[in-house]
């Protein structure tokens, strides 16, 4: 994104970037259970169709909360990438947070 908004002459917070970047929600919401489905088996299936209406929830949720964490990092990149040191400290410590949250992920529950 800070590459993007260098070459194109603007900034994140300019004019409706951060609009037209929520309608990608509006757009993953509509799609998240379909796209869930078409990876489930039929066991699976019914399973999701019982407790469709949480898997939603939590899903959009999540991937809301992801593209809501992803735009505070992109502006806090484009703050400081006049400073090298700042934003090399910075991405360091995004790699290893998300590291250790998909690792969390991976664990068996």
């Amino acid at each position: 994104m800070v590459s993007t908004c260098t070459a194109l002459s603007t900034a994140p917070d300019a004019d409706s970037h951060h609009a037209d970047y929520q309608k990608v929600d509006q757009l993953l919401d509509a799609a998240d259970q379909s796209v869930r489905q078409s990876f489930e088996n039929a066991a699976e299936l019914a399973a999701d169709r019982h407790m469709a209406a949480v898997a939603n929830l939590i899903a959009t949720w999540t991937i809301n909360s992801a593209r809501d964490l992803a735009w505070n990092n992109c502006l806090l990149l484009w703050a400081m990438r006049d400073d090298p040191i700042a934003r090399g400290l910075f991405l360091d410590t995004l790699a290893t947070s998300t590291a250790l949250a998909s690792q969390m992920l991976l664990v068996a529950v």
